[in-house]
């Protein structure tokens, strides 16, 4: 039996050497699964917004940090190499003959000798009246946007002495510039895309320009400037300089303010919009990863992008498709949501509960609403009802039983609160400044119970959540109150580092967010919350969130939802977020439902986001989410032990799932093997 080992591992090595390659990594499907494709993060001590590539070293403008370099030999293991401050904010550079051109904000132009990597050195600088935001370099001579002053132009020729050669004051603000054969592409942002004449940088002249669409980044390739708009990706043709033509543009959520171009493809955001631009009147989504950044570099299938968070690798061999599938707008102040089946409630300022069909997640519809007098702040769904706190009207109650035609049951009368939990028979609503525990045993007779004083909730803290007959209260701490005896006082209270703004508790775990951090506490015992672990958050902290597995989804102030693995609760970390692109008012609510996650964003509306996990691969037998020699070597050590074994358990070799190991067997996984996935 040991040589038959021998054999098949001999046979491994054979196969490897004459099938072509294998896809890199596994088959890519929701937001979860992109933490497969993330190779590597490297925080940064300042934020970076600028990157460039020169062969195995990666230059970053790091904010106000100044310049960073990062050895990137081994994508999955970069390496801290050198860094250097500068005196303003570094936003944008460009490498040319071993030097780094910064753009670096209120400190002008700086000029770094990197030739020696290890040691690099400021030799030349020239002040700029307005921020230097952004940059390209030819022929010894800087072209600088530098926002409302529009572009200078800066003799480079002798570092050590930059010489001012002529300027060109643009109608908008400049934040960028690209420049090719003699002509210079401003993004001037309302001014649109603005093309110049550069032949004589002492004296740059106007040839064209493009208000058909705001510009904030631009880049251009032949006879084509592609745009990121803030609001998608502009294509014009720049053929005739004189008169540039919009070919197309497309609308995303998120849009995007930068733009990179590589291998027929333009990525918007760092990578978090990928497009196929091979007819560049009609650029195709090719996906999206949710991984947003200021600044990226694309070479080997991989991107490298300039992140909040520091230095991020991706694979993109086969980017995801997006993981937003779709949005509607339900009103001027959404704020609270419930989630079952079919459809979606919204309490709304304006237009009360607002019923959405999300039958069909990539094309939600509003289908009716009910107006409850004056703020709809949050809703809880049980049963046939839809129970909404109101802090002005106070408590509503709504018949959903007909989803389209939804009836209000209970006028707005008492009980006013800015959050509300219900189950079975009790009502748990928390206002300004207290607590309301009311009996809904009859919907349409909600009775109160008991309230308690100094608990509160605003429309930026504060919630309530009621499990196995225990009140969680987030605001200002955390309390816990037992339901049996609803007049008592809290049997727990703990403080926490801010006001708390969200408590979600499962299997005896509570996660409690707050305006600065996440904090898990151990609640087997409701009477004896004990401390596990805790996640610092950006500022503003959490606004919602929502458990489901060891997955805890925090929704943030400041636009990003958060994947955070909880399955170790002492030691709490963030797998991947969607970046603040996804929203521009703060994630109000979060609801999760079949791997997908609906969300209330002021400013959008609903948006559903597919949160799954990657689509099962069958050729990475070792799981290791990469498709390789070694699924090879592993599925044929597993062929020759259970071949002429009995398989009706099942057996990981018999891969057509007859019931038996044999040749079908070896085929068939060499030709997913050889697929890819």
């Amino acid at each position: 039996m040991v040589a038959n080992h021998a054999a098949i591992l001999t046979l491994a090595v054979c196969v490897c050497g004459v099938l072509p390659p294998a896809a890199a990594s596994a088959q890519s499907d929701g937001l979860l699964c992109e933490v497969s494709d993330t190779l590597s993060l490297t925080p940064t001590t300042g934020e970076p917004s600028g990157i460039a590539l020169e062969q195995h070293l990666a230059y970053l403008a790091d904010g106000t940090a100044g310049l960073l370099i990062i050895d990137i030999s081994e994508p999955a293991a970069p390496a801290f190499v050198a860094a250097r401050d500068t005196p303003g904010t570094a936003t944008a550079l460009v490498i040319e003959n071993g030097l780094v051109f910064v753009a670096d904000g209120d400190g002008g132009l700086q000029i770094i000798d990197v030739s020696n990597p290890a040691m690099p050195e400021i030799v030349g600088s020239f002040p700029t009246a307005e921020p230097a935001l952004g940059l390209c370099v030819a022929s010894g001579v800087a072209y600088i946007a530098v926002g409302l002053d529009g572009m200078l132009t800066i003799d480079v020729s002798d570092p050590a002495n930059p010489v001012l050669l002529g300027s060109y004051d643009t109608a908008g603000t400049a934040t960028s510039v690209a420049c090719a054969q003699g002509i210079a592409y401003i993004a001037d942002a309302d001014g649109g895309l603005v093309i110049l004449d550069v032949s004589n940088p002492s004296s740059p002249t106007l040839l064209g320009q493009s208000g058909a669409a705001q510009v904030q980044d631009v880049m251009v390739q032949g006879d084509l400037a592609f745009a990121a708009t803030g609001s998608g990706m502009a294509v014009f043709d720049v053929r005739e300089p004189t008169a540039p033509v919009l070919l197309n543009h497309t609308q995303e959520i998120g849009g995007g303010n930068d733009i990179t171009i590589a291998d027929n493809r333009a990525y918007l955001s760092g990578a978090s919009l990928a497009y196929d631009i091979a007819d560049p009147e009609q650029p195709s989504p090719v996906g999206a990863f949710s991984h947003a950044g200021s600044g990226a570099a694309v070479r080997d299938n991989l991107a490298y992008i300039a992140s909040t968070d520091g230095l991020l690798i991706l694979d993109i061999t086969d980017p995801p498709s997006s993981t937003v599938l779709g949005s509607v707008y339900v009103g001027t102040t959404p704020e609270g949501l419930a989630v079952r089946g079919d459809y979606a409630y919204v309490a709304d300022w304006d237009d009360g509960v607002v019923v959405v069909d999300i039958s069909n997640p990539t094309a939600p519809v509003r289908i009716a609403n009910v107006p409850t007098g004056n703020l709809a702040h949050d809703l809880a769904l049980e049963g046939n009802y839809v129970y909404v706190a109101d802090p002005s009207a106070g408590l509503a109650v709504i018949d959903v039983s007909e989803p389209s035609s939804p009836v209000m049951v209970v006028d707005p009368t008492q009980f006013r609160g800015t959050r509300i939990d219900v189950d079975g028979d009790m009502a748990c609503i928390l206002s300004s400044s207290r607590l309301y525990m009311v009996d809904i045993s009859n919907p349409l007779e909600p009775t109160l119970l008991a309230q308690h004083s100094g608990f509160g909730a605003g429309r930026r803290h504060g919630k309530v959540q009621i499990v196995d007959g225990y009140a969680f209260v987030a605001g200002p701490g955390l309390s816990v109150f037992d339901l049996s005896d609803p007049e008592a006082p809290p049997i727990a209270q703990v403080e926490t580092d801010a006001a708390a703004t969200t408590v979600e508790v499962v299997d005896g775990l509570a996660c409690v967010g707050t305006h600065l951090s996440l904090t898990l506490f151990d609640v087997t015992e409701p009477d004896q919350p004990t401390e596990l672990g805790q996640l610092v958050l950006p500022l503003g902290g959490a606004e919602s969130s929502h458990i489901i597995g060891d997955i805890l989804h925090v929704g943030l102030f400041n636009g990003e939802v958060w994947l955070v693995d909880i399955s170790d609760p002492a030691n709490p970390h963030r797998l991947i977020s969607t970046d603040r692109w996804l929203s521009l008012g703060g994630i109000w609510d979060i609801q999760i439902q079949d791997d997908l996650a609906f969300i209330i964003d002021s400013f959008t509306g609903l948006i559903i986001m597919n949160v799954s996990d990657c689509d099962d691969c069958p050729a990475d037998f070792d799981s290791n989410d990469l498709v390789d020699s070694r699924d090879i070597i592993a599925f044929l050590n597993a062929w020759a032990a259970q071949r002429g074994t009995d398989c009706s358990g099942g057996c990981s070799a018999d891969f057509t799932g007859d019931g038996l190991v044999d040749s079908r067997d070896f085929i068939a996984f060499l030709n997913a093997w050889n697929a890819g996935c």
